[in-house]
């Protein structure tokens, strides 16, 4: 290890003087040219400058190449999702025979618990959908949404819409007596990369457990009133 390290040391200061030396050279023959007029001084600079732009855009052409990511496509993107969620916990289930009108369709169970559905519509088949529903389970919480009439249901519902929007979280949830809430966050496959993907089930997971605290907040209220 340590000759290596040595070894590589001296072959990057040759390298530095190789270059040093190089650029001198060239500054004292343009320099030369230029002090006895020669015809040669016009022709060699454009020649110079044509090399650095060359130069350049070899270099900036490999950079970009280097550090272009490779892009998900619709195709493949499952198998993204897959390989991303590997070592973070969540279970998978796939699920596709449930829905006949998706290309894919994966149940994922987090860490917390929270299930989150991921399908790629045939509707849609550009696009990634990260759907979660929230119902109301609790015997007496039900009880008590069923009591309300069909305005104030509406106006309870409401209530998690609205902070489901400030979350830029689609929600569509209707007056009905079991108070089934759909949340839905939508992405185009080809801009998805493994950390926006991540961060958009972050996303999703914040959203059910902001719906959950916003429908007790919701109950509370109602049976206060009905009290």
């Amino acid at each position: 290890m340590d000759g290596n390290w040595f070894s590589n040391g001296i072959q990057a200061v040759l390298a530095h003087w190789v270059a040093e030396g190089f650029i001198l050279a060239v500054g004292a023959v343009v320099t030369y040219l230029k002090k006895k007029q020669s015809p040669w001084f016009i022709p060699v600079c454009w020649g110079l400058a044509a090399s650095l732009c060359t130069a350049l855009i070899l270099y900036l052409g490999q950079t970009i190449i280097t550090q272009q990511k490779p892009q998900v496509t619709p195709d493949d993107i499952q198998a993204y999702t897959q390989e991303w969620l590997k070592d973070t916990g969540t279970g998978i289930r796939d699920i596709t025979v449930d829905d006949p009108d998706s290309i894919f369709m994966m149940q994922l169970s987090l860490m917390n618990g929270t299930s989150i559905i991921v399908k790629r519509p045939k509707a849609r088949p550009r696009y990634l959908l990260l759907d979660a529903s929230l119902g109301i389970t609790d015997p007496q919480q039900k009880v008590v949404f069923q009591g309300l009439s069909p305005d104030d249901r509406a106006e309870f519902l409401r209530s998690v819409v609205i902070e489901m929007n400030r979350l830029k979280i689609e929600c569509s949830a209707q007056p009905t007596l079991d108070g089934t809430i759909h949340l839905r966050k939508t992405l185009l496959i080809s801009s998805i990369t493994n950390d926006s993907f991540l961060q958009s089930l972050q996303d999703m997971n914040f959203a059910v457990t902001l719906a959950i605290a916003t429908m007790q907040q919701e109950f509370i209220k109602a049976s206060s009133v009905k009290r």
